[in-house]
């Protein structure tokens, strides 16, 4: 039973790595571009 619980906690927390990762990759992304922003405003 313990071993079933530890495989779905597994596979149940890849989706929430890849989404954590998803979006800091957009915030970055972000960041990037308004930092451009603001250097050709300068």
């Amino acid at each position: 039973m313990s071993e079933v619980k530890k495989i779905i906690f597994k596979t149940s927390l890849q989706p929430m790595k890849c989404l954590k990762v998803l979006i800091a990759s957009e915030v970055f992304m972000l960041l990037i571009l308004h930092s451009n922003h603001k250097n050709r405003k300068l």
